[in-house]
């Protein structure tokens, strides 16, 4: 989360009475994340997440993930719950932004999560893929491989210059995502798409909720399952934590078993996972946007874990 666009308290006192939560006591910005404006917001009646939209999404992609929250967290999935205002509706405009509220969860984050944490996020995520099978609505996957293309075709000159080695290695794990995941039917459906440990939050070692659904789409349950294992089971060095990747598989699969056809793509998908985030934070590192307080994150950390996955299959050993 980050913050791109000031709000400004005499707007949002004119704006918060149309929600039933009382006076607004303090607002904060939240410099954690890259896409949106977040800010914590204190009210009389408790706290709240407030994120003003920057990306050109339309309402309809909002309503999607509007009815998604609600989806699951009406079927008992820690997330926080979209507030509607007195007329009915979740999606605002402030600051001339499209605007959503929603519940502020408590617990905090882990940087370095343990295997208990993992585990619970990998049962998290297939209780996740689980409730896809009662949710109807779709969304495109904004951040999908239609774009992977385009985000590099803009960085080679610099790479051709800075760094030749690694626009082959990009090239080429390009060229592997499409070709031996993408190309590939396996089953699918509403995925949370950005897992990271800073998306998920704990009570100590008990997981209290899951939050950031912004990047949620429809897409394959094996490619979500991969960015969630990288995110969680590698260092910064991108060495594998052996004990993490086992417990989180294994929980994952106590309430949804992979079917063989994801067993076979998960080392491709791992791979796709993590050129995904190279490619995109490699691009902010290039170009980064503008803002009042704005986060970016290296692409070091994922240069290194899709090296290693190019190298070595954990996959098989997990079977």
């Amino acid at each position: 989360m980050s913050v791109y666009t000031l709000v400004k308290s005499a707007d949002l006192n004119e704006w918060l009475p149309r929600f039933a939560i009382g006076a607004m006591r303090q607002l904060q910005g939240i410099t954690e994340g890259l896409t949106n404006s977040n800010y914590r917001l204190s009210t009389e009646r408790g706290d709240y997440i407030l994120t003003l939209i920057e990306t050109a999404e339309e309402d309809e992609e909002l309503r999607y993930l509007v009815a998604l929250m609600s989806h699951l967290a009406l079927r008992g999935l820690p997330c926080p719950l979209p507030i509607c205002d007195i007329d009915g509706e979740a999606i605002h405009r402030l600051a001339q932004r499209p605007t959503l509220l929603v519940t502020c969860l408590p617990g905090r984050s882990h940087e370095t999560p343990n295997a208990a944490q993992a585990a619970q996020i990998g049962g998290w995520l297939a209780q996740m893929h689980r409730c896809a099978e009662s949710f109807r609505q779709q969304r495109n996957n904004p951040h999908g491989p239609n774009r992977w293309g385009g985000m590099l075709a803009r960085m080679t000159p610099r790479l051709q210059q800075e760094d030749p080695d690694l626009l082959m290695l990009l090239r080429s794990a390009l060229e592997s995502a499409q070709q031996e995941l993408f190309a590939v039917d396996a089953p699918r459906g509403c995925c949370h798409a950005d897992l990271f440990p800073d998306n998920a939050l704990f009570d100590g070692e008990r997981l209290v909720g899951v939050i950031d659904f912004h990047y949620a789409c429809d897409e394959r349950f094996v490619y979500d399952l991969a960015i969630a294992l990288n995110a969680w089971c590698f260092d910064e060095v991108g060495t594998p934590d052996a004990k993490r990747l086992a417990r989180m598989v294994a929980s994952y699969q106590a309430t949804r078993p992979l079917p063989p056809v994801e067993r076979r793509l998960l080392r491709p998908a791992l791979q796709a996972a993590a050129l995904r985030f190279a490619l995109s934070r490699l691009h902010d590192e290039m170009f980064p946007r503008t803002g009042h307080q704005v986060t970016v994150k290296p692409p070091e950390t994922y240069i290194r874990i899709l090296r290693y996955h190019r190298e070595h299959d954990i996959a098989h050993p997990l079977d």
